[in-house]
């Protein structure tokens, strides 16, 4: 409560300032409402204090604590059926078909889900959807196909940062990818 009475008197002190009422009127209708809008939904997504709900309008005061445990990044490799290992840029082929957002919601439920059965499900919903995404890859991309898709986990530690050599990376799902033909891939 009292941040919102903070905020109201800096908000009436921009108000009543000469040059701030000068450049308010001399913006046009259409930006005037949308910077108003803006500013007040970054208010409220700080006043409110809903976490990610209100995304990318969430309370500031979020960046301001350690991350409760260690950064994970997502890597992701592509093995031809000679065994190499590439690297892939699939949130690049899941942008250009609109797939990066529920690929990247799916991803974020896994990590969150603390039910053994519910992160069972979102682990099984992100291979169907990376699965798709590796088949438009070898559909988009000159060369060897994939035959199998590594998603990779890389840990930073953060308390325990000893330098490059203590970053762990580990595979976290091996997918293997439908031929053309429709047929899985023989493992």
């Amino acid at each position: 409560m009292i941040e919102a009475v903070i905020y109201m008197g800096l908000l009436a002190l921009l108000a009543v300032h000469p040059g701030m009422r000068r450049l308010a009127r001399d913006i046009p209708g259409g930006y005037r409402l949308a910077s108003a809008s803006l500013i007040i939904l970054l208010v409220a997504g700080q006043l409110a204090n809903e976490g990610e709900a209100m995304f990318p309008f969430v309370q500031w005061q979020m960046y301001t604590r350690q991350a409760p445990s260690d950064p994970v990044v997502l890597e992701y490799t592509g093995v031809t059926r000679a065994g190499e290992d590439q690297p892939l840029n699939v949130l690049g082929v899941a942008s250009s078909v609109g797939l990066r957002w529920p690929l990247s919601i799916s991803i974020s439920r896994y990590h969150r889900a603390q039910v053994a059965s519910e992160r069972a499900a979102h682990a099984e919903d992100c291979r169907d959807r990376l699965r798709v995404i590796a088949g438009l890859y070898n559909q988009r991309f000159a060369g060897e196909p994939i035959e199998t898709l590594r998603v990779w986990q890389r840990r930073i530690p953060i308390v325990d940062y000893q330098g490059p050599e203590s970053i762990t990376r580990e595979i976290l799902w091996e997918i293997p990818i439908a031929r053309e033909s429709g047929d899985p891939v023989d493992g």
